[in-house]
């Protein structure tokens, strides 16, 4: 069995959304941006490559059940809606207002007939009041969806989630590699692929690999790779990579994020 994991593709970021929400947090339920509908499509094209013949699984939310319907539509499949791996509740979301599956199968036919969904189907219950601890909340829920799922030991499944469930979801894989579960600090570009083969032993086949993409059209929400590379390189205390990663692969010398390591994310 295979847990493919990937982020949603680029919303609309501000200046171009009618409500100009913030793309990272946002209070409302954007749509994909044209490049991230080119991500979630080059993304569906490498899967279909790879065979890819699983379950897909999407957070409800509008930004990952397109991405989720555009990958399902290059793989003629469906999608199921999946309230556990949405995104996290902070102090930006105080009257998100999410759609019902009726309103979901309308813009998204591809969602499986026999899919069912809560509603509502998040929690205005704030998770954490601080977005860098976030985590026990995230990762209590991704792993309660994912544990059977790895018990069962069935078909393949990708989830199209959010940068805090994605990560959530790779700490799970983590915990089964390593006993270094802070390593590595993947950063969240949308509609990379990380993959994880279970059962025991696990190994990572793929981390935040973006070889389907463009060097261009690699994205953090808003923010190009280059800009966030050049903005997490220049703080003082920068997020490194180990020595030595547990796929015994060595880092830049100066462990610095570098390029090619956080957009090719391939592990040997």
């Amino acid at each position: 069995m295979i847990i493919y994991i990937t982020r949603h593709g680029q919303p609309l970021v501000p200046g171009t959304a009618s409500d100009g929400a913030d793309p990272d947090y946002p209070p409302g339920d954007p749509p994909l941006s044209d490049l991230g509908r080119e991500q979630a499509r080059r993304l569906g094209q490498r899967l279909k490559a790879d065979g890819f013949a699983g379950r897909i699984y999407a957070s409800p939310y509008r930004r990952t059940t397109e991405t989720a319907h555009v990958i399902a539509g290059v793989l003629d499949t469906v999608i199921w809606p999946e309230p556990a791996i949405r995104e996290y509740t902070g102090p930006n979301i105080t009257n998100f207002q999410g759609a019902t599956l009726d309103a979901l199968r309308s813009q998204f036919p591809r969602i499986a007939p026999e899919a069912v969904l809560p509603h509502p189907w998040w929690t205005l219950e704030q998770e954490t009041t601080d977005e860098h601890k976030q985590r026990p909340a995230v990762e209590a829920r991704v792993r309660a969806f994912l544990e059977p799922l790895a018990a069962d030991g069935g078909e393949d499944i990708l989830l199209v989630g959010h940068g805090a469930s994605c990560h959530a979801a790779i700490r799970y894989g983590l915990r089964l590699v390593t006993d270094q579960p802070e390593w590595p600090p993947v950063v969240g570009w949308n509609c990379a692929l990380t993959a994880l083969r279970l059962p025991s032993p696990a190994k990572f086949i793929l981390l935040g690999d973006t070889a389907h993409l463009e060097p261009h059209q690699v994205t953090s929400n808003r923010r190009t790779a280059a800009e966030l590379l050049a903005e997490r390189n220049a703080c003082s205390n920068s997020i490194l990579w180990s020595r030595r990663s547990p796929a015994g692969r060595e880092t830049a010398e100066d462990g610095r994020l570098q390029t090619d390591d956080v957009l090719r994310g391939r592990l040997r």
